[in-house]
């Protein structure tokens, strides 16, 4: 599995997200992670050059062409974490776990880690959300059909 960070001018956040994922993920060094990253200065990327120094678990690719790049670090891979540089996890999990799951449910599009019964708000569009209809899985796992669902869980 990859877990695949994107940034673009904010290394500081950046730095949290990889701390918190290393802290948060026990199976974080089975895992390939991988940082496209994008710096519009010459300070944001000497910024970036530190954090290379100082996250030797992450392989860094500066970004040139966005759909190139992705499509380069996709390949071969069966399973990619997509994560943004203000990610922050904050319990701890396994990605060994998720992976399972999503092979026993071939159906399944992707695998969430922060949408649950737990969201009934979504702030980015500062109005409430009706959660879909889930269906449990073991593990206190939930499964639902997004076409057509409310905010967060449709996008």
């Amino acid at each position: 599995m990859t877990l695949l960070f994107f940034s673009k001018d904010r290394p500081l956040q950046l730095d949290a997200a990889l701390r918190s994922w290393n802290r948060h993920c026990r199976d974080a060094a089975t895992t390939r992670v991988t940082v496209l990253y994008r710096a519009s200065t010459s300070r944001f990327a000497s910024l970036y050059r530190r954090l290379l120094q100082e996250h030797p678990e992450a392989d860094f690719v500066q970004e040139g062409d966005f759909r190139r790049d992705l499509l380069v670090l996709l390949r071969g891979q069966d399973y990619v974490l997509f994560a943004v540089d203000d990610t922050v996890v904050v319990r701890d999990f396994a990605l060994a776990g998720i992976a399972g799951t999503l092979h026993q449910n071939p159906d399944a599009l992707g695998f969430s880690l922060r949408l649950g019964r737990n969201t009934p708000y979504c702030y980015s569009m500062n109005h409430a959300q009706k959660p879909p209809d889930f269906q449990s899985l073991p593990g206190g796992l939930l499964k639902f059909r997004w076409p057509g669902a409310a905010f967060d869980f449709g996008y």
